[in-house]
């Protein structure tokens, strides 16, 4: 089974960040996946819809670890919207792979 890397998790979610960030720090989750699947180029494996959640394998990825972000305190969730805090803006400067980690280390 192939294993998506940390640093395209990253990617995922630092491309996510940016969208809500161009918005004015907020945004809708809806409209940043929509913008997500235009910035990023996915292969089949990414793309793949999975049976359990109906949802492609990169946004179950953006959902399940966003989790990190708002517990290392860069994004808050309300109603379908997210909102970018300071620290999370000032973590986009991290690479991708890097990103992830941290949000994770803050995590646990």
């Amino acid at each position: 089974m192939r294993k998506i890397s940390k640093e395209r998790i990253g990617q995922y979610l630092q491309t996510a960040f940016k969208i809500a960030v161009e918005h004015g720090d907020s945004y809708s989750i809806k409209e940043i996946i929509k913008e997500v699947e235009k910035r990023i180029k996915f292969d089949d494996y990414e793309a793949e819809v999975l049976e359990k959640s109906g949802l492609k394998r990169w946004q179950n990825y953006i959902y399940l670890w966003s989790i990190d972000t708002v517990k290392a305190g860069w994004l808050r969730k309300h109603k379908g919207v997210w909102y970018i805090t300071e620290e999370g803006k000032k973590a986009l400067e991290k690479e991708p792979e890097k990103f992830i980690e941290a949000a994770t280390a803050k995590y646990q």
